[in-house]
């Protein structure tokens, strides 16, 4: 801070002032109070505090006198009974409370210089690119099912064996003050924290957390408030940052209000973070220029033009049984997702469960039910202890991905339905299996229990007129993309993707394709069948919503 002499002066609470002379007992010429004489033997008694000073002087050490007398008497505490507050101990107390008052400001000024010290090193870290803390993308952007894949144990994410090629280098300014923005990526390590602290932003300057809210405080324009802001009239609305207001009705891109107010947002976001906002944990600085915050801004525009139509427009009964159906859908990506990983995991495919830790539940193929395709919006709850046949599931494959990660996924899911059906995976001898695995030296398999089993998941033929929302991921090995939908892309969207310039292998250990077999003695178990329990799969799934939000979707076609 700088005083009005223009001379620097230290944040943080102002010291303790100390007392004058002669006040309290306590004198120029000693920086310590004057001890009454009624407690001077105390002091020399007592355990080296302040007060006592003098007393551990006398002994030559400040160690504590120890007391002879093992159960002491306490003395009456002056503090709390008034009466027997007198002059000397009232001039104690208070400079007691003075050194302490003191030494808590020397901690704070020691604790505010370390903070600050810390969050130099930690902006030169990020800004060498030695390392990238507060790596959030797995658990806000992608929100990956029931935390990260990619475990200690995995060590980085390197899908070949032999080392990846070193990454492009992250954005920053160029000679001419520019940003090439061809290199930036979705995939920014950063980008989260970026996301959270402009969704916190526009509440701040919008004062609106609910689409109820925006509503009310930011009606649609008028036609003669839209010709006196293309105008320029005296009278037309001019967005500030105390007085933010943004038009739901009209395009956010080519009206005339909206651009007024994303141009206030970047700027006061940027003085926001200049200013020390959003340090804890701080945002990425190849992040914080104009671009790359109003391109924020819009992907999270869509999220609140759509609570803005939820609002003014409740849903019918029909939209919401079609909502819930997606949703349902949704919910199956991420138990899909999950599946493919543990079956890796479990079976020690290190370098395929760094592949799929590249992905979300939003990357995995979507299915229909029978109640989707007959048009019905309504499916009656089961309620039979014994189903007929098994439910179908008709994949609804996403186009960008090749047909060798496609049999690759496909096979994953083969071995994780073995996995279920392994005989030594029967609920009945659960803890016989685990002490048998661990005597045998063998890596443990999942066990059943009861609920249904794995859905089965048949091909269906996508039609041509078809329009189907997908999200593609970036950074992955070449061969994971459709040529035929690679060769459509624009050279800027190529290079923006990140895509590795090497081959990844999808083959399996020849030991890893089918189930466990022993011929232990344990095989007399094997005709213990487990009970059969009839639940509704996506009722019990349906607490999970998979896959990316709206204002984080990829390429939709």
């Amino acid at each position: 801070m700088i005083n009005t002499q223009g001379q620097a002066t230290q944040r943080g609470p102002p010291p303790p002032i100390p007392p004058k002379p002669g006040q309290y007992g306590y004198s120029a010429e000693s920086s310590t109070p004057r001890i009454p004489a009624h407690l001077k033997g105390k002091a020399r008694e007592g355990e080296g505090t302040d007060v006592g000073g003098a007393g551990g002087a006398r002994g030559g050490n400040s160690y504590p006198v120890s007391n002879p007398n093992p159960n002491p008497v306490s003395s009456p505490n002056p503090v709390s009974n008034p009466n027997l507050v007198s002059e000397g101990n009232e001039q104690s107390l208070v400079m007691l409370l003075f050194h302490k008052m003191n030494s808590l400001h020397q901690m704070g000024q020691a604790h505010l210089e370390e903070s600050r010290e810390t969050r130099k090193l930690l902006a030169q870290i990020v800004q060498m690119g030695v390392q990238q803390p507060f790596n959030r993308q797995n658990d806000t952007v992608q929100r990956r099912r029931r935390g990260a894949v990619n475990g200690p144990e995995m060590g980085p994410i390197d899908v070949f064996s032999s080392p990846a090629p070193a990454p492009a280098p992250a954005p920053g300014p160029t000679r001419d003050g520019f940003v090439d923005h061809a290199v930036a990526s979705q995939n920014h390590p950063g980008l989260s924290r970026l996301k959270d602290a402009v969704r916190q932003h526009f509440v701040t300057l919008s004062k609106c957390k609910t689409g109820k809210q925006l509503l009310r405080k930011h009606p649609p324009l008028k036609k003669e408030q839209i010709t006196a802001i293309s105008e320029n009239a005296p009278n037309a609305i001019v967005v500030t940052a105390d007085h933010f207001r943004v038009d739901f009705e009209e395009s956010w891109k080519k009206g005339l209000l909206n651009q007024n107010a994303r141009t206030i947002f970047v700027e006061n976001f940027l003085l926001a973070v200049q200013g020390g906002m959003y340090s804890y944990p701080p945002i990425t600085p190849d992040l914080l220029f104009a671009d790359q915050i109003g391109d924020t801004l819009d992907r999270h525009m869509n999220t609140l033009r759509r609570r803005y139509r939820d609002a003014k427009k409740p849903k019918s009964s029909t939209q919401d049984a079609k909502n819930a159906i997606l949703s349902r859908m949704r919910s199956r990506r991420g138990t899909l997702y999950e599946s493919r990983v543990t079956c890796c995991i479990r079976r020690g495919l290190a370098s395929h469960v760094r592949l799929l830790s590249l992905l979300s539940p939003a990357h995995m193929s979507g299915d229909e039910t029978d109640s989707v395709s007959d048009g019905e919006h309504h499916r009656p709850r089961r309620v039979a202890a014994q189903k007929e046949h098994a439910a179908l599931y008709r994949i609804v494959d996403v186009p960008w991905r090749s047909a060798e990660f496609t049999t690759f996924l496909r096979t994953t899911d083969a071995m994780y339905r073995d996995d279920w059906a392994d005989k030594l995976g029967r609920a009945g001898i659960v803890r016989v299996q685990q002490t048998f695995l661990q005597k045998k030296g063998l890596q443990r398999r999942a066990v059943r229990t009861g609920g249904n089993p794995p859905r089965t998941r048949v091909e269906k033929p996508l039609a041509k007129d078809a329009t189907v929302k997908y999200t593609v991921p970036s950074c992955l090995p070449r061969n994971c993309y459709k040529i035929d939908w690679l060769r459509k892309l624009q050279p800027w969207r190529r290079t923006q993707m990140g895509i590795l310039e090497q081959d990844y292998d999808f083959t399996f250990p020849a030991d890893s394709s089918t189930a466990m077999e022993s011929e232990d003695p344990l095989a007399n178990l094997m005709d213990i069948e487990p009970e059969e329990v009839d639940g509704d799969e996506d009722d019990r799934e349906e607490f999970y919503l998979g896959g990316d939000e709206e204002e984080d979707s990829g390429d939709e076609e």
